[in-house]
């Protein structure tokens, strides 16, 4: 009669406690140095490992077997899966705008208490799209450092002494 063959969990479950079983016994404790406690440990450790990679084959196996047979249910679950990423996306873009607005306004409020200068009342808002941004004045220079100079320059820091 043949035995039956562990299944990966099995395995990868008598990997994990004869690993802990080392940690718990006593006897290891007291030999804290001694060459057989590390060679236990490190084939316990190296059979913890193929068994790890032992249930993520089973694992894997598993998953492309649902995407052969059941495309749609694949498919549904990637979408939902990009639907949760850009959620979590707008939701951090919205909280980056809202950083924005509160640092602008306490640049300005800065910049006005220090120098008397008005500065513009910058809005930041996001369509559905994309973000928006302003558009640039004619005959300057456009770009993400033209918009920094400008704003440096505004609040004293862009002046050469």
């Amino acid at each position: 009669m043949a035995v039956p063959r562990k299944s990966a969990m099995d395995e990868f479950e008598t990997a994990f406690q004869n690993l802990t079983s080392a940690l718990r016994d006593q006897e290891h404790f007291n030999n804290a140095v001694s060459e057989e406690v590390k060679t236990t440990a490190e084939i316990n450790v190296q059979k913890f490992t193929e068994a790890t990679h032992q249930l993520e084959k089973y694992f894997l196996e598993k998953k492309l077997q649902i995407m052969q047979n059941r495309p749609v249910e694949t498919l549904n679950e990637e979408i939902n899966e990009l639907k949760l990423e850009l959620e979590r996306k707008d939701t951090l873009i919205k909280n980056h705008n809202e950083n924005l607005v509160k640092w602008i306004n306490t640049l300005s409020s800065n910049s006005l208490s220090n120098r008397g200068n008005q500065i513009p009342n910058v809005q930041v808002s996001r369509g559905p799209g994309m973000p928006q941004h302003p558009n640039p004045s004619p005959g300057k220079a456009q770009g993400p450092l033209a918009s920094l100079e400008a704003t440096t320059s505004n609040i004293g820091l862009g002046e050469r002494r």
